[in-house]
């Protein structure tokens, strides 16, 4: 008997890149729960919504509802990790700049954080397949990862001046966290997929309000903080249906082409929430004097429901355009701790991407592939009208080094966009700049043999 001595490197290669998973995971959360940006608006509800796009998709302005790929990962609409042929681990970051503008004052801010960080992978190794000649017509795919839902970030200072002159400073920290488990079953051109996640994590906020005509008085301070966990879900089907080749089409190994519909929902979820606050007075003379202080309060956190459709036309490794539309009851949320009143919101995104050549020896750019999009929509916030988002993305797969023929992708993405309602009030420009890692493998719980 002789082992193929690949055989034990890929082995221990998989054990070391296995024991990297949770201290990436640990990095991330911390990461996350520090506060990055600062954003007026993430002053509200649960703060400002981040997206679960993954960069690919993203890159084409966000075509989660319908995008598939045997070589990326979607976690947007689960029906999606059926489509996947090749074990997948992604891990992506961003940087952000933002200019807030208001009728007085423009601020600038940077930040970024850790985007995701997530693995898929097709139950059965397709090379069991070909070696076992079995084939099996229904396929079963899996997908895991860890995203921030949202983030609270804000440091604002203004000024009341009646009766007295008051100086009052806001900050805000923290954000909430999803881990995702998706599912999906594949029978012929047709899937069906279903996600369950876990939301948490907690948000503190911090108001001091400081009387400016008694400099030796004392300040007013208001802590509070919630904490929120508890059980999320989401469901998805995808259809694709493959143009008939003629004979002449098959003889010259032309390309298929593919027209796939996409949609995903869920109908809402209830999770629970802690909440804790003190109200002090602060004195440079008799110190900290609290007033009111209540703690491990407990309530809950109605979610919205969710709808996102999409339809994409695909020539296999040349090109794909697609459109896509998502939606959120926002109008039903609500949170016994903070009362917030939002709107529905939506956002509708077109987008592409162009492949000249995968296959290209001599000429690197050709192998690339070029992504664009462009998005409108509506936020739930509202203030003093409901604030518009409204962008464009671009983006690129650069393919890497090939390991026994599987390829692996760095990608880049440039979103720009503006966030904000009436002109007269405060509006959000923005500029951001993503990369990820996607890491293909086709040897994971391929059944090795023996001699």
């Amino acid at each position: 008997m002789s082992i193929n001595s690949n055989s034990i490197k890929f082995q221990v290669f998989s054990i070391k890149f296995l024991s990297l998973i949770p201290i990436l995971f640990l990095l991330s959360t911390v990461s996350i729960a520090q506060p990055k940006d600062n954003d007026p608006f993430s002053r509200i509800g649960l703060g400002t919504l981040l997206s679960q796009e993954a960069n690919t998709s993203a890159a084409m302005g966000g075509l989660g509802a319908v995008y598939h790929d045997k070589f990326y990962l979607n976690m947007v609409n689960p029906a999606s990790v059926a489509f996947l042929k090749l074990t997948s681990f992604e891990v992506g970051g961003y940087a952000t700049y933002s200019k807030l503008q208001g009728q007085t004052t423009n601020t600038e801010a940077w930040g970024g954080n850790i985007s995701n960080i997530s693995l898929g992978f097709p139950i059965q190794n397709p090379l069991n397949k070909l070696t076992e000649r079995k084939v099996s017509p229904v396929t079963w795919g899996m997908g895991l990862a860890l995203q921030p839902y949202s983030q609270v970030a804000y440091d604002i200072t203004y000024q009341l001046t009646a009766p007295d002159t008051i100086n009052v400073f806001n900050e805000g920290t923290g954000g909430t966290y999803k881990v995702a488990w998706n599912n999906a079953w594949k029978y012929k051109n047709f899937s069906v997929g279903i996600g369950l996640g876990y939301m948490f994590g907690k948000i503190n906020n911090v108001r001091v309000e400081s009387f400016e005509n008694y400099p030796l008085g004392y300040d007013n301070r208001l802590e509070d903080a919630m904490s929120i966990g508890g059980v999320v879900w989401n469901a998805g089907l995808m259809y694709e249906h493959i143009f008939k080749q003629t004979d002449e089409e098959k003889k010259n190994n032309k390309p298929k082409q593919r027209l796939t519909i996409g949609i995903y929902g869920n109908s809402g979820s209830t999770i629970n929430s802690e909440t804790s606050a003190t109200y002090m007075r602060v004195s440079l003379f008799s110190g900290n004097d609290t007033l009111v202080t209540t703690s491990d309060v407990e309530g809950e956190i109605q979610l919205p429901a969710e709808f996102g459709a999409g339809l994409m036309y695909v020539k296999d490794n040349r090109y794909r355009f697609g459109i896509n539309y998502q939606s959120a009851a926002w109008s039903n949320y609500k949170n016994d701790a903070r009362p917030d009143i939002f709107e529905n919101a939506f956002k509708f995104s077109v987008g592409g991407e162009v492949t000249p050549d995968y296959r290209a020896f001599n000429n690197y750019f050709k192998k690339i592939s070029y992504r664009f999009g462009l998005f409108y929509g509506k936020d739930p916030r509202n203030v003093n009208g409901q604030l518009n988002s409204v962008g464009g993305t671009i983006g690129f797969g650069l393919p890497l080094k090939v390991q026994r023929g599987v390829p692996s992708f760095l990608n880049l993405m440039l979103e720009l966009g503006k966030l904000g309602g009436d002109e007269n009030l405060l509006s959000q420009n923005y500029g951001r700049v993503s990369l990820s890692f996607t890491l293909n493998d086709n040897s994971w719980f391929y059944r090795r043999k023996f001699e």
